[in-house]
């Protein structure tokens, strides 16, 4: 009996992959091309505990952590007058209304600062 050389793992990588995806059993396609199952079964058993292996540390490149910037729009609300037509509304979480050149701003109580005061320079500027 003639011994076949030694394949390599890409070789067998590839064995493996066209029995696999021949639609025959592994035991018919190996008995196709002349490769005993029980070699056929140790290889896969062999690639797959060789894709586990982890690598030591001091053989890992350091990766570079990129900075994404990020930048954030301003958008701005515009909030319905709660006044129509003579009679007003009643907001219950409203705690200040400005009422300014025929616009009505409900502030809640629950507002942030930033929202507040940004209010109150817009408001500045317009007068």
């Amino acid at each position: 009996m003639k011994r076949h050389p030694r394949r390599s793992d890409e070789e067998w990588l590839n064995i493996i992959h066209e029995c696999r995806t021949s639609g025959l059993s592994d035991k018919a396609w190996c008995e196709e091309h002349h490769i005993h199952t029980s070699k056929f079964y140790y290889h896969i058993r062999r690639l797959r505990a060789k894709a586990c292996e982890i690598t030591e540390r001091e053989n890992m490149v350091p990766q570079k952590q990129e900075v994404v910037p990020v930048s954030f729009m301003e958008q701005e609300f515009c909030i319905p007058p709660s006044r129509t037509a003579g009679a007003e509304e009643f907001h219950p979480d409203t705690v200040i209304t400005v009422y300014m050149n025929g616009i009505q701003i409900g502030i809640s109580n629950n507002a942030a600062r930033e929202t507040i005061a940004h209010t109150i320079s817009v408001l500045q500027g317009s007068c």
